[in-house]
């Protein structure tokens, strides 16, 4: 037998040697949670990073859809407001144009008495080439006269 089985200070320090090792184990276990844990503690950190991140960035995202709506929103009325303007404008035009074909009737009609006159004087085949042209452009300007005779009756 030995010392320590049979006297009672041996028997404690047998009894002490193995709860020794389990305390270590003990504290080793402890301490790997205590580095888990703080492992879990950074990485909740992280993430929460990430998500305040993420937060930030929805909130520019949403300030650009809130301008993209907002130039489209201008882009909508632009339109409109064109849509409404256009047909306004063409009346305009057209009305400019038969006062603009109204007021050079006259005129037209003066070079159309001129260039029958010369003709009078100087006939198409007499001077070859020369009387020609100013023919058939006055033949095209006593449509426009017609046209615009037209047109002035019908205001």
């Amino acid at each position: 037998m030995a010392y320590g089985d049979t006297h009672p200070q041996g028997a404690h320090r047998a009894c002490v040697a193995p709860s020794m090792s389990s305390t270590a184990e003990v504290s080793r276990q402890v301490a790997q949670c205590v580095d888990i844990a703080r492992g879990a503690a950074d990485e909740s950190a992280r993430i929460a990073q990430s998500f305040a991140h993420l937060a930030a960035a929805t909130e520019r995202i949403a300030g650009v859809v809130a301008l993209i709506n907002d130039i489209a929103n201008q882009t909508n009325l632009l339109a409109l407001n064109a849509a409404i303007a256009a047909p306004r404008n063409c009346e305009a035009a057209a009305r400019d144009r038969q006062h603009a074909v109204a007021d050079a009737a006259p005129a037209t009609r003066n070079i159309i008495r001129l260039n029958a006159e010369r003709e009078r004087l100087a006939p198409a085949g007499s001077m070859p080439g020369v009387a020609a042209q100013p023919q058939r452009e006055a033949r095209g300007s006593e449509e426009d006269v017609e046209q615009s005779s037209a047109w002035e009756r019908a205001d």
